[in-house]
């Protein structure tokens, strides 16, 4: 497969990208704590039908670091689009980057060919103390000895323990969150969101949204799936069977089957 690879000087710092395949644009965001490379399994499959983006959200993988500037990730890749001068893509994020579709597709509804979300996050959501405790331990081994003394109680999350059953994908994300800086983790992060809060505007998307949730992912990331897809008109909402949080890795082929006959509806 010809893969482009390249740096867009975009918003004020230095996205990373690898594009490849032709036809209409579809753009993969990654996770918080990964980067670009949870869609290994997906890139080429979905290259073979369309113009693929994978990039590196600012403070991961080979992007630049936040500097304290006040940023928007849906600001920063309306900026690497244009950059690649990509008008309209179908856009795909998991977790951390369902986050940042959604709210690419309430800043920028006319770039926005479609909306899918895998395991998204949500702006606005209040998360229950139950998940709020299950990572004390993450983060008091950060505090005391960095964050990659801390991969390892990460990875035994209950979010990640279905990925464990996958040793080849569980070393992809171990090796991710090795090369992660971890930025976030010692700063204050100054990503400015939309007010009011994404999860309170929902209802005003009208994007062809599919929303995808793990089946064995933890209860929070249920909740959201939820919401989102009962507040977005219209939207379709899929459950992989036996996977945990990071659908690209564990369940790539369900996944891409999902994806590809999503998009097949989208006109």
């Amino acid at each position: 497969m010809d893969i482009h690879t390249g740096y867009a000087e975009v918003e004020g710092t230095r996205l990373y990208y690898e594009m490849a395949g032709s036809g209409f644009p579809l753009v993969l965001i990654h996770g918080f704590g990964a980067d670009r490379r949870v869609w290994d399994y997906l890139f080429e499959t979905f290259a073979q039908q369309y113009n693929v983006v994978r990039y590196d959200s600012r403070g991961f993988g080979k992007s630049a670091l936040p500097s304290g500037e006040v940023y928007a990730h849906p600001k920063d890749l309306k900026g690497l689009l244009d950059h690649l001068h990509i008008t309209q893509a179908h856009i795909v994020g998991q977790s951390m980057g369902g986050e940042i579709g959604i709210e690419f597709a309430l800043a920028y509804p006319a770039s926005t060919r479609s909306l899918v979300v895998v395991d998204p996050a949500l702006g606005g959501y209040v998360w229950s103390q139950a998940y709020n405790e299950s990572y004390y331990a993450v983060g008091a081994k950060t505090a005391e000895s960095g964050f990659k003394s801390a991969i390892e109680l990460l990875m035994a999350h209950p979010m990640h323990v279905p990925l464990g059953e996958h040793p080849e994908a569980a070393d992809k994300l171990r090796l991710m969150l090795a090369n992660y800086s971890a930025w976030h983790m010692a700063n204050a992060d100054t990503w400015q969101r939309p007010v009011p809060a994404a999860i309170e505007q929902l209802a005003s998307i009208h994007t062809p949204t599919l929303v995808v949730i793990g089946e064995r992912d933890v209860p929070d990331f249920h909740a959201i799936a939820e919401i989102v897809a009962e507040r977005i008109p219209h939207a379709q909402k899929k459950v992989i069977i036996g996977s945990g949080h990071v659908v690209p890795l564990e369940a790539p082929q369900a996944l891409g089957e999902l994806v590809l006959k999503f998009l097949d509806t989208v006109t």
